[in-house]
C-alpha cells in the first residue's frame, strides 16, 4: 500500500485552541494535488474550511505546511474534529488524519503535543497499480479501529463516481482486526483508473476521521 504521508505537529488531541488555529503539519508533497483543512463542530456541521492548491502551500522547511484557521462559536467553548486531508489531481481523497480540539471563545491556548498514530491498517490485498477484472476485488488486511463506526471500504472513480463498496463492523475499539472482504464493482465498461478508499468516521461528527487510498486499475 502506498503511504501518502500527511502528520500533524500542531495542534496535537485535546488542545485547547482560541481563533486562529495555526496549524503546522509534513504534508508529502503530490503533483497537482490539493490540502483540505476543515473544522467540523459535534453536529457535523463545518465551522471552518480552506482547500489551497498542494504544491504552493509546501514549504521548504520544517514543518513544511503552516496555516491559521480562524472560526466563531456561539458558545464559551465546544468540542470539534480538525481535519487535514490531501485530494489527488481530480479531487479524491488519497489520505486523511484528524485531532480532536476545544474551541474557546476567548482564554489561554493550551496546546498538546501531537502522538504521531501508529499504522492503522496493513493492506496486502490489492497491489497498488495493478490491474483486476471480474466484477470483485479481494480486499484483505489487518487494521486497528479508532472508533465503533464501521470500516468503509470504497471504488472511486477519476469523475468521482463510486462503483463499488462496502463495510465491516467494528468489534473492538483500539484492537488490532484481521479483514477479508471481496468487494464488488459494477459500471465498469474498459481499463478505468480507480482509488480504493479505506476510512472510518468518528462519533459524533459523522465526517472520516482517518482515510488511506489505493490507486488501482479495472477492467469488466
Amino acid at each position: 500500500m502506498k503511504v501518502h504521508h500527511i502528520e500533524y505537529l500542531t495542534p496535537g488531541d485535546g488542545s485547547l485552541v482560541t481563533s486562529p488555529i495555526n496549524l503546522t503539519a509534513e504534508v508529502q508533497p503530490e503533483p497537482k494535488g490539493m490540502i483540505r483543512v476543515e473544522l467540523i463542530d459535534r453536529k457535523g456541521f463545518s465551522l471552518a474550511r480552506k482547500l489551497m492548491p498542494l504544491d504552493k502551500s509546501i514549504r521548504m522547511d520544517c514543518p513544511n505546511f503552516v496555516t491559521q484557521i480562524p472560526f466563531e462559536i456561539p458558545d464559551e467553548a465546544s468540542e470539534a474534529l480538525l481535519t487535514l486531508a490531501k485530494l489527488d489531481e481530480f479531487g479524491r481523497p488519497v489520505v486523511l488524519r484528524s485531532v480532536i480540539v476545544t474551541l474557546q471563545s476567548s482564554g489561554e491556548e493550551n496546546l498538546n503535543s501531537y502522538q504521531p498514530q501508529t499504522t492503522w491498517i496493513i493492506l496486502e490485498n490489492p497491489k497498488g497499480l495493478r490491474t483486476y477484472s471480474g466484477g470483485k476485488i479481494q480486499v484483505k488486511g489487518t487494521l486497528i479501529p479508532l472508533s465503533e463506526k464501521p470500516i468503509r471500504f470504497e471504488l472511486m472513480t477519476k469523475d468521482k463516481r463510486l462503483v463499488g463498496s462496502s463495510q465491516i463492523p467494528v468489534t473492538q475499539v483500539g484492537v488490532p482486526t484481521v479483514f477479508d472482504l471481496n468487494l464488488y464493482y459494477s459500471f465498469i465498461n474498459s481499463l478505468t483508473n480507480t482509488q480504493l478508499l479505506i476510512s472510518q468516521a468518528a462519533d459524533p461528527y459523522g465526517v472520516d476521521a482517518i482515510l488511506d487510498s489505493l490507486n488501482i486499475y479495472l477492467l469488466p
